[in-house]
C-alpha cells in the first residue's frame, strides 16, 4: 500500500516538470532572452582616435637642424683679403698725400726746395720741404725768409732771413738764424727766387729719392702694388661673402 502511494507521488512530480500546451506556446512565441557575455571575455576595445601631429615651428625646426660646421678656410681667406685691402689702401693713401704735397703746390704757383743745411735751425729744420712764391723784392721786409742764389749761375739755392732791404741799391742783406753774423755778400734782386710761405719738416728727405729716375720708377711700382693689393683683397672678401650668403640660403 505504501509502495503504491510512492509511485503516485513520483508520477505527480514528473508531471509537474512538464509544461502544459498553453505554456509551451507562450514560451515559443516570446522573444529570445539577450545573451549576456561572460565577464572573463574582454569586450573589444575601440580603436584609438589618432590626433594630427602639429607641425614644428621655425624655431624648433632650426633647433633640430644640425648646425653646419664653420669653414675655417673662408675665415682665413677673409682675413687675408682684409689685410691686403688695408695694405693697399695705406700705400695708395701715402702716395696720394705725397703727390698732393709735391705736385699740387707747383700747380698753384709755388716752388719747392729741400733744406740741406742747418743755417735756419730751429725755425726750419734740416730735411724740411719749403714752399716759396714769387714776390716783388722791393716789397720784402725785415724777418721775411727768402730763397736766393749767391751768383747768377743759380747752382745752390739758399734760404736765409732778410736783415736789411736796400731798395736804392736793389740788394738785400741776409742772415741765417743759426749763424752768428750776416752774410758777407748782399743778395741782388735778380737772384731772389721767392718768399718762403711755409715748410714741412722731414718731407724733403722723403721726397729727395723721387727726384731721381730710380726713385720715380719705385714710386710708380708702389702705386701699382697699392692698386693690386686693394683690388685682390676686395675680390677675396667679396667671394667669401658670396659663399657665406649661399650657405645661409641653403
Amino acid at each position: 500500500m505504501s509502495m503504491y502511494n510512492e509511485d503516485i507521488d513520483y508520477i505527480d512530480n514528473i508531471e509537474d516538470n512538464y509544461l502544459s500546451d498553453e505554456a509551451f506556446a507562450k514560451a515559443a512565441a516570446a522573444p529570445p532572452a539577450p545573451v549576456i557575455p561572460d565577464k572573463a571575455e574582454a569586450a573589444p576595445t575601440p580603436a584609438a582616435t589618432r590626433m594630427p601631429t602639429p607641425e614644428p615651428t621655425q624655431a624648433e625646426a632650426q633647433a633640430k637642424t644640425p648646425a653646419r660646421p664653420k669653414r675655417s678656410g673662408g675665415t682665413s681667406r677673409a682675413r687675408r683679403g682684409r689685410i691686403l685691402s688695408i695694405v693697399g689702401t695705406v700705400i695708395l693713401a701715402l702716395s696720394l698725400i705725397m703727390c698732393t704735397l709735391l705736385i699740387a703746390p707747383r700747380i698753384l704757383g709755388f716752388k719747392t726746395y729741400l733744406v740741406a743745411s742747418g743755417s735756419m735751425v730751429p725755425a726750419i729744420p734740416v730735411g724740411s720741404m719749403i714752399y716759396a712764391r714769387d714776390v716783388d723784392p722791393a716789397a720784402l721786409e725785415t724777418d721775411d725768409i727768402i730763397v736766393f742764389f749767391k751768383t747768377s749761375d743759380r747752382d745752390v739755392p739758399i734760404t736765409h732771413r732778410v736783415v736789411v732791404n736796400n731798395t736804392d741799391s736793389r740788394t738785400i742783406i741776409t742772415k741765417g738764424d743759426a749763424n752768428a753774423n750776416a752774410d758777407r755778400e748782399p743778395v741782388r734782386y735778380d737772384n731772389i727766387e721767392g718768399k718762403v710761405i711755409w715748410h714741412i719738416p722731414m718731407l724733403g728727405i722723403l721726397a729727395l729719392p723721387l727726384t731721381k729716375p730710380l726713385g720715380k720708377a719705385i714710386a710708380v711700382m708702389l702705386v701699382l702694388e697699392g692698386f693690386l693689393f686693394a683690388e685682390v683683397g676686395s675680390r677675396m672678401r667679396i667671394s667669401v661673402k658670396k659663399v657665406a650668403n649661399r650657405d645661409k640660403i641653403n
